[in-house]
């Protein structure tokens, strides 16, 4: 089993991305293989809603959306991290996705994976934005 992690807290060393290892470390020791995927790192510009996603299968945007689509498919679960800001997703991945998602509704990306959402909060909010992701 294959888990990738796609935390979109910048810090790499936050409460968002200990919360998330911790999730990891349990897959490593039932024997799952991970990644940690942090979007900070990655160049994502908006979706221009030109629909050559749906068209042609590939984004027309020249940016490393296509990189982490591979990431994803040959993945068996995804975490979804993200920091709560205002009782939301932050905006990386509120972007990641809009990006990701046409693709993901439309053809059944995410089809068979197993999805978790993790998220941290200073106040409230984790739970509801967890529940979103």
């Amino acid at each position: 089993m294959r888990i990738v992690a796609i935390i979109s807290s910048p810090k790499h060393n936050g409460n968002t991305a200990m919360l998330v290892r911790e999730a990891l470390k349990t897959a490593d020791q039932l024997g799952a293989e991970t990644e940690e995927i942090f979007l900070a790192d990655y160049h994502l510009e908006f979706c221009q809603d030109c629909m050559r996603c749906m068209s042609q299968g590939v984004c027309s945007i020249p940016d490393d959306l296509e990189a982490l689509k591979q990431k994803i498919a040959i993945s068996d679960g995804i975490i979804l991290g993200s920091p709560t800001h205002g009782m939301a997703p932050n905006a990386l991945m509120k972007n990641f996705l809009d990006r990701i998602g046409m693709f993901t509704v439309y053809t059944g990306g995410w089809s068979g994976k197993y999805v978790a959402g993790i998220s941290s909060a200073g106040g409230f909010g984790a739970k509801h934005t967890a529940k979103q992701l």
